[in-house]
């Protein structure tokens, strides 16, 4: 029961036919209009005026606004909510996903320790308020027994929330050293990245000088090649009144 927190067997419970009738005929006000009703007809209210049933948090249709609320309130993954502890310093808005992440986190499991903390001392206050003058000395002995075994099970509590504090401040730390070694490691392959760029530039620009290398080469013999035979014609020019010439090949002519 969310009011007397008293857990009853499901086969102890009875359905009261006359209080659900009785829960129907009350007067409501819709949340998202200016309609008011009864309970009854609040349903045909929303599928008439209200026909959107998709969640704004996650986007997910819903087959009535019932069942769009119950999703909202158990299920949607992406809906912020408020942490349980919210009344011992853990104030912080979770998405529903990152729930077991929060649990684990040094804020909720301080707020573990204060609500501890605030147990033992309500149940210190307890045993001191308990006077001797009780006649039932086995219910005070008993009390007394509950009241030991409950401190002892809040001291075995609280350790083991100091040694998961420590162990997540150690696995904080290590994590920010990883964290910094990722930097470190990505800052060097930014950087051999750019080194190797730069030398693929490098060999680009060198085989480029190459081929103009090559080109000048090229024209350079063909310059040379005119030359030889600008030569050549020179060398059969005469000046003293006859002409002379080359004959290429001229013994082997010959011997033919």
């Amino acid at each position: 029961c969310p009011q007397c927190h008293i857990e009853t067997p499901q086969n102890q419970i009875m359905l009261d036919r006359g209080f659900k009738n009785n829960m129907q005929s009350l007067p409501i006000i819709c949340s998202l209009c200016n309609w008011n009703g009864i309970l009854i007809n609040y349903q045909e209210h929303l599928v008439q005026s209200h026909p959107n049933t998709k969640c704004n948090h996650c986007d997910e249709e819903c087959n009535s606004f019932n069942h769009l609320n119950q999703h909202k309130a158990f299920h949607c993954s992406k809906i912020s909510i408020e942490c349980q502890l919210k009344n011992f310093g853990c104030h912080q808005q979770i998405p529903r996903f990152e729930l077991k992440a929060h649990y684990q986190s040094k804020q909720h499991q301080d707020s573990m320790l204060e609500v501890i903390k605030q147990l033992k001392l309500q149940l210190s206050d307890a045993q001191a308020t308990s006077t001797p003058m009780d006649t039932d000395v086995s219910r005070t002995t008993t009390m007394t027994d509950d009241g030991n075994f409950v401190a002892n099970q809040l001291e075995q509590l609280q350790e083991t929330l100091n040694m998961l504090a420590n162990g997540t401040t150690t696995l904080n730390e290590e994590i920010q050293h990883l964290d910094t070694e990722f930097l470190e490691h990505q800052n060097k392959l930014q950087g051999l990245v750019e080194n190797s760029s730069n030398v693929k530039l490098a060999v680009e620009e060198e085989q480029l000088l190459d081929e103009a290398i090559m080109q000048n080469l090229e024209i350079l013999n063909q310059n040379l090649l005119s030359l030889r035979e600008k030569i050549d014609d020179k060398q059969c020019t005469s000046y003293d009144g006859s002409f002379t010439w080359k004959i290429k090949g001229f013994r082997e002519k010959m011997g033919t």
